[in-house]
């Protein structure tokens, strides 16, 4: 990520999609009796994310090796496993805006099913991305 994209993320740490799109969101899935893999799944996506190569077919299960759940459960409290526009900010704010990391190490699920049906069948592929910030 450039020095560049970083500034413009956090000076503008959320972009909200056109009136007519959907507004991006995302939840802790895995909680309960929820068969998605622990980690955040994402209902919608936002530009920050998609140039980082992400869309909805992945998860993230870890940041710097802690796990999602671990993170944001008890902030995101009742509403965690609810797809919400302020999950979406916190995860920003979290990986680009409150630390001043250089690089953050995320773990992440690919292909993951949108379908609730397909879910028991899935095995998740991992995979370990380095973001290098500025």
């Amino acid at each position: 990520m450039s020095a560049e994209k970083l500034a413009q993320i956090r000076s503008n740490p959320y972009i909200k999609r056109a009136l007519r799109g959907p507004s991006p969101a995302a939840r802790l899935a895995g909680l309960g009796d929820d068969r998605w893999p622990a980690g955040i799944l994402f209902l919608h996506t936002d530009p920050y994310l998609e140039e980082l190569g992400f869309d909805k077919a992945q998860m993230i299960a870890e940041i710097n090796g802690k796990k999602a759940q671990n993170i944001f459960l008890r902030k995101w409290g009742k509403n965690a496993a609810g797809f919400e526009e302020d999950h979406y900010k916190d995860l920003i704010d979290y990986l680009f805006i409150a630390h001043k990391w250089d690089q953050v190490v995320l773990t992440v699920y690919l292909d993951v099913p949108r379908s609730y049906d397909a879910i028991p069948g899935y095995k998740p592929k991992i995979e370990r991305w380095l973001i290098k910030i500025g």
